[in-house]
């Protein structure tokens, strides 16, 4: 039987665990590097970009904007903030960017309730010191 990888990934919106890893190949401050099944326990930092992994002679992708990635016992761990999988290189540009819209819309949506919310504090302080 030939040994493999499991290749889990994490970030505050899902989990991903993907068996029968033949290989993983990734990129940190040294630059790039590849890990295949039996190798050394391993620490790093990722950068930004992709990390590309083989199952069954076939590469697929993750796009993070870094994270850990660790290695022991034929287990790779990769914790990001944010990470996006597919089987198509070209199709993740297009989900990359659809996903940093709809973050940016969230993020202006939040900024506006924040100000709502404050706005409205505000106010009810002032009604509050004119009822003293």
């Amino acid at each position: 039987m030939n040994k493999t990888l499991t290749l889990r990934c994490l970030d505050d919106r899902s989990v991903l665990e993907i068996p029968s890893v033949l290989s993983i190949t990734a990129t940190d401050a040294s630059g790039q590097f590849g890990v295949l099944p039996d190798h050394a326990a391993f620490l790093t930092l990722l950068m930004p970009g992709l990390l590309v992994y083989r199952v069954d002679n076939n590469d697929s992708y993750i796009a993070t904007d870094g994270g850990m990635f660790s290695l022991k016992n034929n287990i790779v761990n990769i914790v990001s903030t944010r990470f996006l999988q597919s089987g198509n290189i070209h199709s993740l540009l297009p989900e990359l960017q659809e996903n940093r819209e709809k973050e940016r819309e969230s993020r202006h949506s939040s900024q506006r309730n924040s100000a709502d919310l404050m706005h409205t504090l505000v106010k009810r302080l002032q009604e509050w010191q004119e009822l003293k």
